[in-house]
């Protein structure tokens, strides 16, 4: 070093060469921080599929027991009755549910359609199936 602090240059092509970092160094650095963005895309995929699966579970918990609190309103109904309207309009399906037609369609594909039967109220939920383990985890996270 100089006197006033800075490095002194290398002084042929030598010296800068064997200053630096080489080229293998830099790929091994890269190989390593490509290994750990892998693992914590992986981790991260897992805590989404984890939340998304729990929320789903707190939708329908939600809703189960709106049907349950309106329970007597919907023993007068006659049997066959869809009680997809009069849940919608008593603000009971989630906002993240999209209707299809009659039923409504949750944010994991699944089907939900509640109606009058002549024993008291059904409550469908048909699970779509995109891969075995979404399909696994939801059913036993919901039942």
């Amino acid at each position: 070093m100089r006197e006033n602090g800075r490095s002194e240059r290398p002084q042929n092509r030598t010296d800068a060469i064997t200053s630096g970092r080489s080229m293998v160094e830099m790929l091994g650095v890269l190989a390593i921080i490509g290994v750990l963005s892998v693992g914590a895309m992986s981790g991260y995929s897992n805590a989404m599929r984890k939340y998304k699966t729990n929320k789903l579970v707190s939708e329908y918990n939600y809703l189960i027991f709106g049907v349950l609190e309106y329970y007597n309103d919907f023993t007068n109904l006659s049997r066959g009755t869809s009680l997809n309207p009069y849940l919608e309009k008593l603000n009971l399906i989630p906002q993240s549910f999209d209707k299809n037609g009659s039923y409504f369609v949750d944010v994991m594909g699944g089907n939900l359609n509640v109606w009058k039967d002549s024993s008291g109220i059904v409550v469908e939920i048909y699970f779509s199936r995109p891969s075995r383990q979404n399909f696994g985890i939801s059913c036993k996270a919901l039942f």
